[in-house]
């Protein structure tokens, strides 16, 4: 055990010196990677004269622990609740990205925008595909999710883990418009990120994912949502923008309603004029349970019930630009699931009477710059989940989790980087449950790295 974590960390500094010694020096600016690969094989007529841009990413992974076992790490996801879960090295993400970029002065689930207000409406579009191990969380109910080509781990989540199986999914698909109406309105419709939480799923740059590994509060919040969201400039001086949100969709991930009802999100996103300080708080309520009759939805909904049984998730983060190369972001996030104590209110792993859940999480991040191509990186968590609700599937243990991780981003060039970390994990308030080492350890280090090649 000690013998792989060792010589993954010595395969990880071998690796990060080669690369720097080997990697010549290239210009970060125009052309960009993004769509290079596109433009090489079939020009840019597409974006010229339709405003069309494709490009991609792949992005693979490697890490071991300190408390897995052999056999622990044959079945898979031994690396759980860190996510990603698998040890050793996996193909996280082949993505492949569609999009018409809207003429707009705020970009939904995003930001406000500085400057002028286009006066002409605009019409865009964005359509991702991705295979690969991040496809599995990635999938909704009602359409990826039950794809034959994602058999038999679509049904069946250990055989995935044992086969560390690859899955297919299409993580967003919307049409966009941009009304020149007040300060500028968006809307948007169909199957798109949340956007509710500081970290985000894909690894499209500009990004805020400075780490390989997850946080806690990206963990629990919700990752996609199917329906209509409306956003809009409230503010737009020379000091401040501020930006409202709200929409109607089908719920977490879902694209098959499971009960009938739809839930409210919303956001409100506040920037300073030079884009410098960031604030956002969003949210999501509704009804998540699944109603008798219908096929659970498992791990996303946890809860069959008759009856109303609301969920809500909130998120309050930003983003401070310090100066000399340092700057800080920061998270808290709340959420709950109600239960209503009736025998026929059942929780899928604690059984009927299901009386509800809670939990909660802050996190920070301190970072440095240290040149154009290398940044540091300290994050430190803490997430409260003594009911055993928000981290699940990768964990349903009573506890308290914390973690401490450094890691460093290494742009090699314009197509190319890395991200190398170390991660210490540790439980508290748990009652002697052990969450880590398949259930037979309290903390945890991990040791990662992984690649994203940008095309």
């Amino acid at each position: 055990m000690f013998r792989t974590f060792h010589g993954a960390v010595l395969c990880i500094a071998t690796g990060l010196a080669t690369s720097a010694l080997t990697v010549q020096a290239q210009a970060l600016a125009e052309p960009t990677a993004e769509g290079y690969l596109y433009r090489e094989l079939f020009g840019d007529g597409l974006e010229r004269d339709y405003g069309i841009k494709i490009d991609g990413y792949m992005q693979a992974g490697i890490g071991y622990n300190d408390k897995s076992t052999a056999a622990m790490r044959a079945a898979g996801n031994s690396n759980f609740p860190v996510a990603p879960g698998d040890e050793g090295f996996k193909l996280e993400d082949l993505h492949l990205h569609l999009k018409k970029p809207l003429k707009t002065n705020i970009l939904p689930r995003i930001s406000p925008l500085p400057g002028p207000m286009p006066q002409d409406v605009s019409f865009g579009m964005e359509i991702d595909l991705l295979y690969g191990r991040s496809g599995q969380p990635a999938a909704m109910f009602g359409i990826d999710k039950e794809w034959g080509i994602n058999r038999p781990g679509n049904t069946d989540p250990k055989t995935a883990a044992l086969n560390r199986q690859n899955f297919l999914a299409v993580p967003q698909f919307f049409v966009q418009a941009f009304f020149p109406v007040w300060n500028g309105i968006a809307v948007t419709a169909g199957r798109f990120g949340a956007g509710i939480g500081y970290e985000i799923a894909p690894q499209h740059r500009p990004t805020p994912n400075v780490f390989y590994t997850r946080s806690y509060a990206y963990v629990s919040q919700p990752q996609q949502v199917f329906g209509l969201l409306g956003s809009m400039n409230l503010v737009q001086s020379r000091s401040s923008l501020v930006s409202a949100e709200v929409g109607v969709v089908n719920g977490w991930q879902n694209l098959k309603d499971n009960n009938d009802t739809k839930s409210l999100m919303g956001a409100i996103r506040w920037r300073s004029a030079d884009m410098k300080q960031a604030v956002n708080y969003a949210f999501i309520t509704g009804n998540e349970q699944t109603k008798p009759g219908e096929m659970p939805q498992a791990p996303v909904s946890m809860i069959t019930s008759p009856r109303g049984q609301n969920r809500q998730h909130h998120s309050i983060n930003g983003y401070l630009e310090i100066g000399k190369g340092w700057s800080a972001a920061g998270e808290l996030v709340y959420g709950s699931q109600d239960g209503d104590g009736r025998p026929d209110t059942v929780h899928l792993l604690s059984g009927p009477r299901f009386s509800g859940a809670k939990y909660a999480g802050a996190n920070g991040i301190l970072s440095y710059r240290l040149t154009d191509r290398v940044k540091t990186n300290l994050r430190l968590e803490h997430f409260r989940a003594r009911d055993g609700f928000g981290l699940f599937p990768l964990t349903a243990v009573k506890s308290d989790f914390n973690a401490m991780t450094f890691g460093l981003n290494y742009q090699l060039n314009k197509y190319v980087s890395i991200r190398p970390e170390v991660r210490h994990d540790w439980q508290s308030h748990n009652n002697g449950a052990k969450a880590f080492g398949a259930g037979t350890a309290e903390k945890q280090t991990t040791i990662a790295e992984d690649v994203v090649i940008r095309f």
